[in-house]
């Protein structure tokens, strides 16, 4: 390489450059692009021995593996491990003979290993044997022994691990059983093909009593103790598939515990499956954080789209807009999409930087920053004023601020609650008094009670008082201003208890004042108003008591208002009224208060439920109507059944299906009407739908009984599965029925997806087609059966050999495909290592199998049809030469 870099340097520039422009001297520039390509391949080559040489080292390293390069059956290289095992360094005895060093009774089994076959190849093998240590003990050792080159000459490669001392005979999961099987940390399990437990660490049995009971007595397959439920169903399915040679997981729910269940297949040397192992992950402790995370994150998300509030949402760092509330884009006349990419600075939400630096600066200190006034301008040019407080959030990763506005002409006005029914009540009840108190004059002069008439009090019953009983007012209430002089009615007033009722003065001072009355006051204030002292003073300054100030000021003036108040967890609808003098003057200001404490709640009940449903039924990605029970008429749908199905929604309202032509053919919702009168609900009925345009899709049902408005009716959800339809017959195309592996089709798709991250990456790759010799005449002696079962070992003896990142296929009949990321060389050394695997593999008892391998190398200037036929050619020349033979296509550059 060195060389060539040298002819580079030394080569003409000028001459180069010429070249380009037609008069480079012949074969110059050729020579530098190909030296130029072998530089970056080297580069690349280089890398990855460096992290072949690192992963080999790490190897070497290892305190529980024994390697060793044997050469005729003397030790040529040793690791520190295996020097501690036989107790001295190999430079004290280099090449010593291994045999030599077996126990009594083992020496032969180890010669044994070194001795060629019949075709003079040495191909070592597995041994589980003694050796006598220097210090005169005997260990035991589980060593593998594979052919290889070492500096150019073929050796034995060995790899094992020493077994416990203890045991009666060494076997594969000795040492494994020492060091896990106390583990409570590790819930891993071992089976046999009938799942019964070879193997269990402490912290699976534990796991196993937690989960189901008890754990599986021995000899006891594991599938006995499972439930026969819905999460048993799930565990049994996914130990078949592991059964069958694939991968499988699977969630096992117990009380608040979750565990994830892990299935994986192994096998043998020889590619035949030796059990199934199940690992548990204890994944409740993550399923609770996800579930507060997302319950969190749906809650804020819910409280920001329905809350009455102007809410703001914006990016901390650049002040741009990311998100407004309905109620914020509907006052400032913005839309969403309008609102999206704004600045701060564009809503004039700020009186300069220096104060957007100082708001952020608080909510970086202390995560929330003071109130602050804000004169915002809207879309049509008017100014906001108000009042803003911010607080700091994470919005989609992002640190943002949200701000919560207030509007100050406006705040008293939203305090007020609707009018509902019951409010009404209060109002004519109120009327009633002061219709009462404006005759009051009248009724002095005719002394007459029943000029008061009951009804005017909405039921408030005035019962004869005894005529001594004349002074009953409150100390509050001893005024005696013009037009308010009944006796009787201040003793009934101050007396009651269930009214709370108040009159008061225009300074607010009380008149007259209930005993309920009296009480609320405590409640809502903590004390009674001092003789002669306004009402106002007892009120907090807040918002609930700007918004009673406000109300008075409004009865002052001639008109009805009304006030919301919160007294802890109850809340009273505070309705003022003025009482009016024959001259047209505000005499006196009536206060009717009205517990609406458990109203709102069955309101904020109903209207949460409601919400819900609305939201939930709406924005829903299924097809939803309902129908009404009694004529099967559309009541309502959402904007997904409207959009898919070709309706508009005037179009589809007070319908029925039959009419709408929903279903594709008859019969159709007559069966599934039937299945629905046998059973609460109908779930995931298939049926054949129809659009507004005529197209025939595939489609699924559930329908479910409901309420609506008071009218029984029917939800019935719409699912288009097209898609999963299509899917499942990919799916089914797309994989070998008979092996399981991807079909050619399947495998093509692979290789595509390959192809590109090779050429985007510049990755090696190399393609591996392997076909079996002879194949047509051994289905034809043997029949297709026993072919069939033929096929299907040959492929897993081909899984077992090939990494957990290559891919196979069946490429067709009795030829397999695999892709893996390698380069050219080393994937003919795998497709070796399976012909080996293959010649010396019994799938026959009486017959031996061979293989042909054609092996291609991707390079970035093929395309997918070249990388084929180039493997096709090479695996064409391996069957020409008469089978049992790999090829590799010649490199290209």
């Amino acid at each position: 390489m060195k060389d060539n870099l040298g002819v580079v340097r030394e080569m003409n520039i000028g001459e180069i450059g010429g070249r380009r422009a037609g008069s480079c001297p012949e074969g110059y520039c050729d020579k530098t692009l190909r030296l130029e390509r072998e530089l970056t391949r080297w580069k690349r080559e280089e890398a990855v021995l460096r992290d072949i040489e690192r992963r080999y080292l790490a190897l070497l390293d290892s305190p529980l593996l024994i390697l060793m390069i044997l050469s005729e059956g003397r030790v040529l290289f040793l690791n520190r491990r295996g020097e501690e095992f036989f107790g001295f360094a190999l430079r004290e005895r280099p090449r010593f003979l291994l045999s030599e060093y077996a126990a009594s009774g083992y020496a032969s089994a180890v010669e044994s290993l070194f001795s060629p076959g019949a075709d003079g190849v040495v191909r070592g093998g597995r041994l589980d044997f003694a050796v006598r240590s220097e210090d005169g003990r005997e260990r035991r050792i589980d060593c593998a022994f594979v052919p290889g080159v070492y500096q150019g000459a073929p050796v034995l490669l060995g790899a094992g691990y020493e077994l416990p001392q203890d045991g009666e005979k060494g076997s594969e999961t000795d040492s494994v059983h020492v060091v896990l099987s106390e583990r409570e940390d590790l819930l891993f399990c071992s089976m046999d093909a009938e799942f019964v437990p070879s193997f269990m660490t402490e912290g699976f049995r534990d796991a196993s009593v937690r989960i189901w009971g008890r754990s599986p007595d021995p000899n006891e397959s594991l599938l006995k103790i499972l439930p026969s439920d819905e999460h048993g169903e799930s565990f049994r399915l996914a130990a078949e598939r592991a059964r069958a040679g694939e991968a499988a997981e699977t969630a096992f729910e117990t009380g608040d515990s979750v565990y994830a269940c892990s299935f994986a297949p192994f096998y043998s040397r020889e590619g035949e499956q030796l059990g199934i192992s199940l690992l548990l992950t204890d994944r409740t402790e993550l399923c609770r954080l996800e579930r507060e995370r997302y319950a969190e994150a749906e809650n804020f998300q819910r409280l920001f789209a329905s809350s009455g509030e102007m809410l703001l949402i914006a990016s901390a760092e650049d002040g741009k807009l990311l998100r407004g509330s309905p109620a914020f884009l509907s006052r400032m006349g913005y839309t969403e999409a309008a609102l999206l990419g704004r600045t701060e600075s564009e809503l004039a939400l700020y009186a300069d930087a220096p104060q957007r630096e100082r708001i952020v600066r608080e909510v970086e200190s202390s995560g929330f920053a003071e109130v602050f006034e804000v004169e915002m301008r809207t879309v049509s040019g008017d100014i906001f004023l108000g009042s803003a407080s911010v607080v700091g959030i994470l919005h989609e990763g992002r640190d943002s601020l949200l701000y919560i506005f207030h509007e100050t002409a406006a705040e008293t006005e939203e305090a007020v609650p609707a009018a509902t029914s019951e409010d009404a009540d209060g109002a004519r009840g109120q009327e009633s008094v002061l219709e009462a108190v404006q005759e009051l004059p009248e009724a002095e002069a005719t002394e007459n009670a029943e000029v008061v008439e009951g009804d005017r009090f909405d039921g408030l019953e005035l019962p004869e008082s005894p005529e001594e009983e004349q002074e009953t007012l409150l100390e509050s209430s001893a005024l005696q201003p013009e037009g308010v002089q009944d006796d009787r009615l201040r003793s009934l007033l101050a007396q009651n208890e269930d009214a709370m009722l108040c009159l008061l003065d225009e300074a607010c001072v009380p008149l007259v004042m209930t005993k309920g009355f009296a009480r609320l006051c405590e409640k809502l204030w903590g004390r009674l108003p001092a003789h002669g002292a306004s009402l106002r003073d007892l009120l907090p300054r807040d918002v609930q008591g700007e918004a009673f100030r406000t109300a008075v000021e409004r009865a002052r003036n001639g008109e009805r208002s009304k006030a919301g108040h919160e007294a802890g967890e109850r809340y009273f609808v505070l309705s003022f009224a003025p009482v009016v003098d024959p001259d047209g003057r505000c005499a006196a200001i009536s206060l009717v208060a009205t517990d609406r404490t458990e109203s709102r709640a069955r309101e904020r009940a109903c209207r949460a439920e409601a919400d819900n449903f609305r939201r939930l039924f709406s924005s829903s990605p299924e097809m939803l109507v309902i129908s009404s029970v009694k004529d099967g008429r559309v009541l309502r749908c959402n904007r997904a059944f409207l959009s898919r199905m070709g309706f508009v929604e005037t179009a589809v309202l007070g319908r029925t299906e039959e009419e709408l032509g929903i279903y594709n053919g008859s019969g159709q919702r007559e069966r599934l009407m039937k299945e629905l009168d046998a059973a609460a609900c109908v779930e995931n009925f298939d049926v054949r739908l129809r659009s507004s345009s005529g197209e025939i899709f595939p489609g699924r049902v559930s329908v479910e009984r409901i309420e609506t408005d008071g009218i029984p009716s029917l939800l019935t959800a719409f699912r288009d599965i097209t898609n999963e339809k299509e899917a499942e017959e990919r799916k089914q195309a797309a994989t070998d029925t008979l092996s399981g592996i991807p079909s050619r089709s399947g495998f093509e798709r692979t290789l595509n997806t390959e192809i590109e991250r090779a050429m985007r990456y510049r990755t090696n790759m190399s393609l591996i087609l392997i076909d079996v010799d002879g194949f047509g005449s051994l289905n034809e002696t043997l029949g297709r059966e026993a072919g069939d079962r033929v096929l299907k070992d040959f492929c897993a003896a081909v899984k077992s050999r090939i990494r957990p990142t290559d891919f196979i296929g069946r490429w067709g009949g009795d030829e397999f495909s695999v892709l893996t990321p390698m380069s050219g060389p080393l994937a003919f050394q795998v497709a070796e290592s399976i012909r080996d695997m293959i010649f010396n593999y019994r799938f026959l008892p009486d017959r031996t199998l061979s293989s042909s391998i054609g092996v291609a190398e991707f390079r970035r200037s093929m395309d997918l049809d070249e990388f084929v036929k180039r493997a096709e050619d090479a695996l064409a020349e391996a069957k020409k030469a008469g089978g049992n033979k790999s090829v590799l296509a010649p490199f290209v550059p």
